[in-house]
């Protein structure tokens, strides 16, 4: 089960994010030179929120009017949840953290629950170029994942709330998010700088079903859309060929918005030339007869955080081995986004039936008594593959694990060989070894699983540019681009892997400051000097004072949102080393060793 079943609750509202921008640049790390371009937003913490998000609409049964227009809230306590890069050179599986959300209704019944750790989907360019204004991001991207520790307050008071209780599974819920339209202003004081435009979904959630990803099924684009235009000198990621694409490749700036504007409008619908629709997925309910399709990031929108453009009618189809199509249920528009960009089609039992081997499919009819386009079609193997996690981190000479998926028609695949490969970002070093016997490969089991363990090199070939990183960015190709085509059409890798070189003072049981914790928060200071906000780390009796806390937070779990760093890209063995510091200053104080005159040399 995922966000895609019912009872489902759909919301729609902001979110605001303040990205640092300074530390998308390699170039900027290098200690012995000034920053060079600092990015428009250098002073952000990485914050991540909700914002004026309330229920629009809910499929379930019984009345739950009381649930329509009830907030959605992300808390600020302990701390705001992160929205953070893997690395400079991978800024397309950006993953938020630690994200607290509340569903309150006017009588308190609702629920509280913590998001896990998720990463970027499907990125495109989804909107029109916004009209004069600093900057914005044309793109829009989903996120998959749980809501975990579900507690929930009255849940018997509202019949969607209480059946999403006793559907679930161990205290879990199953959420998408759609993020899209960010603006960025030059000027800090913007009341509209920061934020975007998000749409969700929340439904159940059943133990042993994947928690990144509902790709049971997935409709792909029929009609090879028309390659992307490169503007005022950003080009698209599908024209980046020798690197992942970045932010700048889905954002527009205020001297090219004008020629933005008229090369980045949808395609009208009175040409008769069917837009661009990204691929999405779909969920057959075989016991209701019901087939849920999410449109919500496959419709291109009509204006910067608009709705959804008016492309026409489309009718869901099956589709047979000779290209003919049987329709399915009745005709529909997703004319905004209330029902969350998600169509519920009403199948008969025999459609449902044969919808369990057959293709699915989208055919989309722009105008009357013009014959319709076939625009989405699944593959025609009916596989998906999915793997989990999309990130790792790990030191050089550990391993993580990652685990494949397969499907076939929506049910897990067993039998299936999958197979894993490499590639790094920059630079030579030795490839990873993908399985004891570096085959790369593995057989799916009855549930369709495959774990792959990836061991990293004990030793990195860093790269100049990289030096001042000590790490690599993996990226991993897979089985994905030859089921799912959605890796094809976005050129973006849907999992990579970053690798720390081995730290040389690690297990040093009395660093020093002047010798190892400084030049690190000397480091992470320049790349992001919006923490001068909350603490200078580049002072010494700044950080004596606050001994306890900064070991607290640098102690804490990998999704807490108050860890420190909040970017996770800090070394787990520089962060020990700086906890040791840490540990041995207040054992020092507590013996009252600690005096004036080692101020600067402790």
């Amino acid at each position: 089960m995922s966000y895609l079943d019912q009872p489902r609750i759909n919301f729609t509202g902001r979110f605001y994010t303040n990205v640092s921008t300074i530390n998308n640049d390699l170039t900027n790390y290098d200690p012995s030179s000034p920053v060079g371009d600092p990015g428009w937003n250098p002073n952000g913490v990485a914050l991540f929120k909700f914002d004026s998000c309330k229920v629009t609409s809910v499929q379930a049964a019984g009345d739950n009017s009381k649930l329509i227009g009830s907030p959605i809230t992300t808390s600020a306590k302990p701390a705001p949840g992160k929205l953070v890069d893997l690395d400079p050179e991978q800024q397309m599986l950006s993953q938020v953290i630690g994200v607290s959300l509340h569903l309150t209704t006017k009588s308190g019944a609702g629920f509280k629950a913590i998001l896990d750790p998720c990463n970027f989907q499907d990125i495109w360019m989804s909107a029109p170029a916004p009209k004069g204004i600093a900057g914005a991001s044309n793109g829009s991207v989903i996120f998959v994942s749980t809501l975990s520790s579900v507690q929930w307050t009255n849940a018997n008071e509202i019949e969607a709330l209480k059946l999403l209780s006793n559907k679930t599974q161990n205290s879990q819920l199953a959420i998408r998010l759609l993020v899209s339209c960010y603006y960025f202003a030059a000027n800090p004081n913007d009341p509209n700088s920061g934020y975007g435009q998000l749409i969700g979904s929340i439904g159940p959630h059943v133990s042993g079903e994947p928690a990144q990803f509902a790709r049971r099924r997935l409709i792909l684009p029929s009609i090879a859309a028309p390659a992307p235009q490169a503007v005022a000198g950003v080009k698209a990621a599908a024209q980046v060929a020798k690197r992942q694409p970045i932010h700048a490749d889905f954002e527009v700036r205020k001297d090219t918005a004008t020629q933005v504007e008229a090369s980045a409008k949808p395609v009208a619908a009175a040409t008769l030339a069917p837009p661009n629709l990204q691929a999405c997925y779909f969920e057959l309910d075989a016991a209701n007869s019901r087939l849920s399709i999410d449109l919500a990031n496959s419709v291109p929108l009509e204006s910067f955080g608009g709705p959804p453009l008016q492309i026409g009618q489309l009718q869901a189809v099956i589709v047979a081995q000779d290209g003919s199509n049987e329709p399915l249920g009745q005709p529909f528009k997703i004319s905004d986004f209330t029902q969350g960009g998600i169509a519920d089609v009403k199948l008969t039992a025999n459609q449902a039936q044969k919808l369990g081997a057959m293709r699915a499919g989208l055919v989309l009819q722009q105008q009357k008594g013009v014959p319709g386009t076939l625009v989405l079609v699944e593959h025609k193997s009916g596989k998906y593959v999915g793997i989990s996690p999309f990130t790792a981190r790990c030191v050089g000479g550990e391993s993580v694990s990652f685990e494949l998926r397969a499907f076939k028609w929506g049910k897990p695949l067993a039998g299936e060989t999958l197979a894993l490969q490499s590639q790094v970002t920059e630079g030579m070093p030795a490839s990873l070894k993908i399985q004891s016997d570096g085959s790369g490969k593995a057989v799916t089991d009855q549930n369709g699983r495959a774990v792959f363990t990836v061991k990293s090199p004990a030793k990195l070939n860093i790269p100049e540019a990289r030096q001042q990183l000590d790490s690599l960015v993996y990226n991993f190709s897979g089985p994905w681009t030859k089921y799912n085509g959605v890796t094809d059409s976005s050129g973006i890798a849907p999992a990579s892997l970053l690798v720390w070189a081995p730290y040389k003072d690690a297990d040093l049981p009395h660093p020093t400051w002047a010798a190892q914790v400084q030049p690190i928060f000397d480091e992470y200071m320049r790349i992001y000097p919006g923490m001068k906000q909350i603490m200078d780390l580049t002072n010494l009796s700044v950080v004596q004072a606050n001994k306890i806390p900064l070991l607290e937070v640098l102690s804490l779990p990998f999704e807490a949102p108050h860890r420190m760093p909040v970017t996770r890209d800090l070394s787990p063995q520089k962060i020990e080393v700086i906890k040791t510091w840490l540990k041995n200053q207040i054992a020092k104080k507590k013996k009252g060793a600690f005096a004036k005159n080692t101020h600067g040399r402790g």
